[in-house]
């Protein structure tokens, strides 16, 4: 393995016409997707190259923006980080650019920019020069109040036209609010389909929903399944692209029982890996079936010590076109990774919990993250007192993988990952993490990755579990132009 080289690809990404990274030769940050080309015009793709632009979106502040529905006090901190040199190899530090809902722009030098706002819509962060290779983004906030307590930190994300969102239930007091944000000039047209513990439910609500060029939707969930208990909701988009996130709150009477942002689970396959679960109470998995075939699905929790199944043996069937939760219930207090198994493609999260009994209480969900990699990071908002891990998992086979944190130093170390066991690592001091696995399967190309913050101390304590983000250094492009 060499962390240090620049030449990292990602399996297969050379395949992709670029569709959300913006890449571009000069300033310009428009992203025009030829993919449908007709059939008078003629498709040609760059070679892979360093973008000296690129652009990544955030959802913004998630409860405020929706129609007829009060907004709720919230401020949310973006940071915005391209890699340390001694991660990319690149010396020239660039710039990064951070468009705020209000319009206002801040430009900052270097490799680290970071803006805080309460209005509704998106927040982008666009790297020029050595900044673009690799840039990403996270959005952090952290509310303690009489009717919203939690903490929440959502990795930003490339828009894409089809995404799976696992969060939610069907209590008393419980909203969750889909956002839609379109970084494009046009308008797109996306259908909302939910699948529940019967099955999908049925409704036109979520079908034609509009959002406009450079703006945002938010639409209740409620409204498209009202009080479902276990909604996994399936995202299509047409005439273009939207970056997705699900807003799950709870109010539970009068005390405010938790508050998480997830992003997209990792598309529907026949094995999954959820990267974290805190453990320390009951928690839930929940599996959803996309077909119309019932599925047979094997789950087993993967700790310090390796994987086990779980109480009663884990193998449970469930109807195609459903989603079921199924308690993590019965085992050791501890944080976990969940592996699951199925005879068919399968959508998964797990619920972890921190409450007592009718106290206030905090909340996660940790969707199942796809298999990363060469590079793959997250930049990490000040937590104040608050702890923060990195939780790996090398699915299969045993891994060596490099982990370089910046704060008020750049660090790295190379951490070893014996097949299919958890491995934590403190994240005391870091502002970002990255993680180069190498290249080659026998190199890591199974490992998966998230970050577990932590605010307090048992069931009082607030809790957000993130994905490691997808960190792509170098990209081509797709044009298409006339034939002559």
């Amino acid at each position: 393995m060499k962390p240090r080289e620049i030449g990292w690809i990602r399996a297969g990404f050379a395949a992709l016409a670029l569709v959300g990274l913006t890449v571009a030769a000069t300033s310009s940050t428009a992203v025009v997707d030829f993919a449908g080309a007709s059939p008078s015009e003629q498709q040609r793709t760059t070679p892979l190259s360093r973008p000296t632009t690129s652009s990544v979106h955030c959802v913004g502040p998630e409860l405020s923006g929706l129609r007829d529905v009060p907004d709720q006090l919230q401020e949310v901190t973006v940071r915005a980080e391209a890699p340390p040199a001694e991660v990319s190899g690149i010396t020239d530090p660039g710039s990064i650019d951070l468009a705020a809902p209000d319009g206002s722009r801040t430009t900052t030098a270097g490799r680290v920019a970071g803006v805080s706002t309460g209005q509704p819509g998106t927040v982008t962060g666009t790297g020029h020069d050595g900044s673009a290779p690799g840039l990403i983004a996270a959005q952090q906030y952290s509310s303690d109040t009489n009717d919203l307590r939690g903490l929440s930190l959502a990795g930003c994300g490339q828009p894409v036209d089809d995404a799976w969102l696992v969060a939610g239930g069907g209590d008393a007091g419980r909203q969750e609010r889909l956002l839609l944000a379109n970084p494009g000039a046009n308008e797109v047209t996306v259908d909302v389909t939910v699948l529940g513990a019967k099955g999908i439910v049925a409704s036109q609500n979520g079908r034609g929903i509009v959002v406009p060029g450079r703006g945002r939707t938010s639409v209740l969930l409620d409204a498209v399944a009202a009080g479902e208990a276990s909604p996994t909701v399936h995202v299509t988009v047409r005439g273009g692209t939207v970056v997705p996130a699900l807003a799950d709150t709870w109010l539970d009477g009068s005390v405010p029982a938790g508050a998480e942002t997830t992003t997209a689970a990792a598309a529907p396959a026949i094995r999954q890996l959820v990267p974290v679960a805190d453990l320390a109470q009951a928690g839930v998995l929940r599996v959803a079936v996309p077909g119309d075939t019932e599925a047979v699905v094997n789950a087993r929790l993967v700790s310090t010590s390796g994987a086990a199944p779980l109480p009663g043996g884990g193998v449970q069937r469930i109807a195609g076109g459903s989603s079921v939760d199924i308690p993590l219930a019965d085992v050791p207090a501890g944080t976990y990774a969940v592996e699951i198994n199925a005879d068919l493609p399968v959508v998964t999260a797990v619920f972890s919990a921190a409450r007592a009994a009718s106290e206030p209480g905090d909340f996660a969900w940790t969707p199942a993250s796809a298999t990363l990699g060469p590079l793959f990071g997250l930049p990490l908002p000040e937590l104040g007192a608050g702890t923060r891990q990195l939780a790996l998992v090398s699915s299969g086979a045993d891994a060596t993988v490099t982990v370089t944190t910046r704060g008020q130093t750049v660090t790295a170390k190379d951490v070893s990952l014996p097949a299919d066991t958890l491995v934590l690592v403190d994240l005391t001091g870091a502002q970002s993490v990255w993680v180069a696995t190498g290249e080659g399967r026998d190199s890591g190309e199974g490992v998966h990755g998230a970050v577990l913050s932590t605010v307090g101390t048992g069931p009082t304590r607030l809790l957000a579990a993130t994905p490691l983000l997808d960190v792509l250094l170098e990209a081509s492009t797709t044009s298409a132009s006339p034939l002559p």
